[in-house]
């Protein structure tokens, strides 16, 4: 693991850190676990704010931007549309810009190597859970007759979540560190993909394919100066209109049906798209707050879409801070030059908001690699040293 033994203790110390921040949804089940997480990761923010301003000395645009996103989402919700706060999760995700932000100035490969112990030591949990308990550890049962089995990652199409960002920050520290895929996390490919096909998920089945199917392509020079960001943003949008708005899938007819064996409407979310973009209009600036559900025949839906579900919880104002989150990034990425490690980030930013099509995710994992992706040029220039 290429862990000096005199930093042992502070990898150690580190991981009891970061360890609140990325707590998985199954021990939120637990009332009393779930207070001292949200106090621990209450903690964990002022300590970080406080050692960003006296040891980096700065804030940064990714932590000003990141403010007023969440701040706008909290204030949307609760002062002008009385729903939830989300300040758990608002504030969680805040701690990982600082965190990130922190160790990326002072020491990057320390939180790395605590970030793979964690990361490695969930993805390997949870799929000896699905082993163990083929039924679930949980039966979630989110509305009336439906009840589903859920994992340490919670339900299928939640796995992708976790999976996929945990998966990446692995490959980036083992390419950043060794300049190559190390055995174990190879072995740690290959177990996510027996993971995500256990749970019989199609968005993370194809989203995690994805990943790595881009990842391929990157070794590829010829391509490399193809498949950037602004490529790949621009393809997001194209993608985006054809399948939400258009609700066009003839051409994926044998992928979706006989492969995936799903309908073509997605399991029903294009009547929940078409519904949505209905509801958006209401409060099309400020949002109807975070976590609204809407009407779709005689059942109450989220979007089933993350840029969707950010409109109609936060408004357009709300999308306009979160896309100049993206911009700020991707410009970060963009100016850094090609190797593995900034492809790596790419393809994992970018399958996020592929899962995105047809779930809806909180914002913890998306910040991390946001934070990783900014903070691309300073950690980069560390490894040149």
């Amino acid at each position: 693991m290429n862990i000096n033994q005199s930093n042992l203790l502070l990898t150690f110390l580190t991981v009891l850190c970061i360890t609140p921040l990325f707590l998985p949804i199954y021990f939120y089940r637990f009332h009393t676990l779930n207070l001292i997480n949200s106090a621990l990761i209450l903690l964990i923010f002022i300590i970080f704010i406080t050692l960003n301003l006296l040891y980096i000395k700065k804030i940064n645009i990714l932590i000003v931007l990141s403010l007023c996103f969440f701040l706008w989402r909290f204030y949307s919700s609760y002062y002008i549309s009385h729903g939830i706060t989300d300040l758990n999760n608002i504030i969680c995700a805040l701690s990982i810009v600082l965190v990130f932000n922190f160790y990326s100035n002072r020491n990057i490969t320390l939180l790395l190597n605590a970030i793979f112990i964690l990361f490695s030591g969930l993805l390997l949990f949870n799929l000896l859970t699905q082993f163990i308990f083929p039924n679930g550890l949980f039966v979630d049962n989110p509305r009336s007759n439906l009840y589903r089995p859920g994992w340490l990652f919670g339900i299928d199409n939640a796995f992708i979540y976790y999976i996929s960002p945990m998966i990446s920050v692995i490959i980036f520290r083992s390419i950043y560190l060794y300049n190559r895929i190390t055995l174990f996390t190879f072995f740690l490919i290959c177990s996510s993909l027996i993971s995500i096909f256990l749970a019989h998920s199609a968005t993370g089945i194809v989203s995690l394919l994805l990943l790595y199917s881009l990842m391929i392509i990157y070794r590829i020079k010829s391509l490399n100066k193809i498949f950037n960001f602004i490529s790949l943003s621009i393809l997001y949008i194209i993608i985006w209109i054809f399948v939400v708005r258009i609700n066009s899938f003839k051409s994926f007819e044998y992928f979706i049906v006989d492969l995936l064996g799903k309908d073509l409407t997605f399991s029903g979310r294009t009547r929940i798209w078409n519904v949505a973009f209905d509801v958006l209009k209401e409060h099309l600036w400020v949002g109807n707050g975070i976590g609204y559900t809407f009407k779709v025949s005689y059942t109450y839906f989220v979007a089933h879409n993350q840029l969707l579900q950010l409109i109609i919880e936060s408004g357009l104002i709300g999308l306009v801070l979160f896309v100049s989150i993206i911009i700020l990034v991707g410009n970060k990425i963009q100016v850094t030059k090609i190797l593995p490690e900034k492809q790596v980030i790419l393809s994992a930013i970018f399958i996020f908001f592929i899962a995105g099509l047809t779930e809806t995710y909180p914002y913890t994992y998306i910040f991390l690699l946001l934070t990783i992706g900014y903070n691309l040029p300073i950690i980069m220039k560390k490894k040149e040293i």
